[in-house]
């Protein structure tokens, strides 16, 4: 009989024999039997516990973040309704669209304000309806005639600047016209009106 064989029949003639080591096997495969089919069982448990706490921190970092906008929305809407006014007076200064009629009517206002003649009024290419391919500040040329006493034609030029739709002169060709009273100026001006396109 091989050895192995022979070790074998002497341990199996132990077990039967003695209760102890029959009691100390049987708690020891059991042991065994229940770690091994613990660990197989458990391990799928503890990995979707740790999926689920990993997943669990995500939506936490998510919900923080929003959160944070949330709170950076409610700003921005109390700043906005601070600044209500403040935006409306903007929206007229520096207009969505050209506008045109109502720069040509705020210049109108400021010539019969100030009692002086406006003889020609150009005003360069300028989209009237729908939107250009490209957004962003935009600008309206004008080249006005203007004629009047010296006094009234320096209030005009003051006022047309500080008017609430701006109008910026970029230049000014001031030349004698001969009139009824004879001392009348003519001003040849070129300006420029902004407007913004989203």
């Amino acid at each position: 009989m091989p050895k192995t064989k022979k070790h074998l029949a002497e341990i199996t003639e132990i077990y039967r024999r003695r209760e102890d080591v029959r009691a100390f096997t049987n708690l020891f495969l059991t042991l065994f039997v229940v770690t091994v089919f613990s660990v197989f069982a458990i391990k799928p448990t503890v990995t979707t516990v740790i999926a689920l706490n990993k997943q669990i921190n995500e939506k936490r970092q998510t919900l923080s973040g929003l959160d944070e906008k949330i709170r950076s929305l409610e700003a921005a809407q109390a700043l906005w309704e601070k600044n209500g006014d403040d935006i409306a007076l903007l929206n007229q200064a520096v207009p969505r669209e050209p506008r045109l009629g109502e720069q040509i009517r705020q210049i109108e206002g400021v010539v019969q304000k100030n009692n002086v003649s406006l003889g020609n009024m150009e005003v360069e290419d300028v989209r009237i309806l729908g939107k250009s391919a490209e957004g962003g500040e935009k600008l309206i040329s004008f080249n006005l005639n203007v004629s009047g006493q010296f006094g009234n034609l320096l209030l005009f030029l003051r006022d047309i600047e500080n008017t609430r739709r701006p109008f910026v002169v970029t230049a000014a060709l001031v030349s004698q016209e001969v009139g009824e009273s004879g001392d009348e100026l003519l001003i040849n001006i070129k300006g420029e009106s902004p407007y913004y396109e989203e």
